[in-house]
């Protein structure tokens, strides 16, 4: 039984789709849309760059790791921070260190999702808020996770459960939110 509009389960080592339910509807991405914006920050090979917060991530409405503007964080960390905790403020962050604005990173992102094949999508913003022209299809998302999931170090961050937080203003230790880590014995991301 599925609760979302659109849903699809594919074999990651073949990609054949083994069920889908509208699986071509355009539907808003939300926080997946954060799996495209780590895997691009991945391979920029800039991982260990030092990013300095600008006025904009702060602002991020919805989840957050509570940057703070001149905060100085890896690029390693924002990821993590973006994966584990849907944090809208590290996604951000990535985007405008990588592309110089949400706009510039949109530019990349669907370059990649036509990279991957993900042919029906539109990305307009790194961190999945509802805005005007923000869509993906569940099988877009499936090519999207399923190339994502084939990067060792994705995978590994995909994968951890907790991460203690140390930002400037805000220390905590933080609980990946994908359910079906807790849930689904051999969840693996």
């Amino acid at each position: 039984q599925v609760a979302g509009k659109g849903a699809v389960l594919i074999d990651v080592k073949t990609g054949q789709v083994l069920c889908a339910v509208e699986k071509d509807e355009q539907l808003m991405p939300a926080s997946t849309t954060k799996i495209l914006t780590a895997i691009i920050a991945i391979e920029s090979g800039r991982l260990d760059d030092t990013v300095t917060i600008g006025p904009n991530p702060p602002r991020v409405e919805g989840t957050r790791v509570y940057l703070v503007e001149g905060e100085q964080i890896s690029m390693r960390e924002l990821v993590i921070a973006a994966l584990i905790h849907s944090a809208n403020d590290a996604a951000l962050a990535i985007a405008e260190h990588l592309g110089g604005s949400a706009q510039g990173f949109a530019v990349l992102m669907n370059a990649k999702a036509k990279e991957i094949g993900a042919l029906n999508s539109n990305f307009v913003n790194p961190h999945g808020l509802s805005e005007e022209g923000h869509y993906t299809t569940a099988y877009d998302l499936a090519l999207i996770g399923r190339y994502c999931m084939s990067n060792g170090t994705f995978r590994d961050i995909a994968d951890d459960k907790v991460l203690d937080w140390k930002g400037q203003e805000w220390q905590t230790r933080l609980i990946n939110i994908n359910k079906l880590l807790w849930s689904y014995d051999g969840a693996n991301g």
